[in-house]
């Protein structure tokens, strides 16, 4: 090429690497100062796609394992609300148990009576007011049945005289095909694979307590298979209780009391299976919140090698390019002084 001085090819040639290398070196350092490979789209327009959507889905799984955690604090509370329930169910027994005693006369039944109706009371208070986050949980908003039933089967005498023991149950009554309930969304799609349901049933004693009302105890002889029963237990309206329907169980009278203890185990047993339900709900909703934390750690995984930045290739990077730039601007130094020695032609 000969010597020229209006075109700096060289100068040129020089200048156009060193602003190539000082983009290239702008780019290492917002990699490595942000963190992310891909801080707009126009660094890798398909990567930033597929991060986008599995950011979308990560955000998903970690608001499902929160929804998931609120559920089960909302069960745990209407667990706790239900122990208390059959703890006083369980001191109603007692009651029962004790008015059924014949060395008791009417004024002690009238004080046991008198504490069988503050416990009924307190039934009905915790089942009005149990709520998690203003939602009610014991009232029967959330449920599908509308109470219990007690069932009774006599001792049967088979052949030889042999007796087969008969049993006391409880059944479910009044179901409803609604089904009730608050929807948690345990899931990161809209599915009804990804919702889960929770019923829990009405725990006023217009519910609880409505199969006591004329249960009786039975019993059979064993010479004739005959069968005998006691007195009829029984509900009754009560003032003590602010809810409008509350009842209480009548054990004013010993036979009365005595059919009312062994109702009142079941009922006791029926508010059992409810606990257990919840438990069972509470260990699903641990399960689901393990799948859901490992599926949100794989996938975040996946999208880091999409959308992070490998510090150390970057910082190599970084360094290769920096010695480019300045073997660039040495360069260009050398090229701008090329056209100087024209000089010493004219001189």
């Amino acid at each position: 090429m000969g010597m020229v001085i209006r075109t700096n090819v060289m100068a040129l040639n020089s200048n156009n690497a060193l602003n190539k290398a000082n983009g290239t070196i702008a780019g290492s350092m917002e990699k490595l100062s942000s963190g992310f490979r891909i801080n707009k789209a126009a660094d890798d327009a398909s990567g930033l796609s597929i991060s986008e959507k599995m950011k979308a889905q990560i955000k998903a799984l970690d608001t499902a394992v929160d929804n998931c955690e609120d559920g089960a604090n909302m069960i745990q509370t209407a667990e706790g609300y239900m122990a208390e329930t059959q703890d006083m169910l369980n001191r109603m027994v007692e009651l029962a148990e004790k008015s059924a005693n014949g060395v008791l006369d009417d004024t002690d039944r009238d004080a046991l009576q008198d504490e069988m109706d503050q416990l009924c009371a307190e039934i009905d208070r915790i089942a009005t007011t149990a709520n998690f986050n203003g939602q009610k949980l014991m009232d029967g908003t959330l449920g599908s049945v509308t109470g219990t039933k007690i069932t009774t089967t006599s001792d049967a005498v088979g052949t030889g005289g042999v007796t087969t023991a008969g049993k006391i149950e409880y059944e479910y009554e009044g179901a409803d095909t609604t089904q009730n309930g608050i929807e948690l969304q345990i899931g990161e799609s809209s599915t009804n694979a990804d919702r889960l349901t929770v019923s829990i049933n009405s725990f006023h004693t217009d519910a609880l307590l409505k199969a006591v009302n004329g249960f009786k105890n039975q019993s059979a002889d064993a010479s004739n298979g005959t069968v005998e029963t006691t007195a009829a237990a029984t509900t009754a309206n009560t003032s003590v209780s602010t809810y409008v329907n509350a009842v209480s169980v009548d054990i004013t009278d010993k036979d009365k009391a005595s059919s009312a203890a062994d109702a009142l185990r079941q009922i006791s047993n029926f508010v059992s299976d409810e606990r257990g339900k919840m438990g069972a709900l509470q260990n699903r909703l641990e399960h689901t919140v393990n799948n859901l934390t490992t599926a949100s750690e794989n996938t975040s995984a996946a999208n880091s090698r999409i959308r992070d930045t490998d510090m150390a290739k970057e910082m190599i990077k970084y360094t290769s390019t920096n010695v480019i730039t300045q073997a660039a601007q040495a360069m260009l130094a050398q090229a701008n002084t090329q056209p100087q020695n024209v000089l010493q032609l004219l001189q």
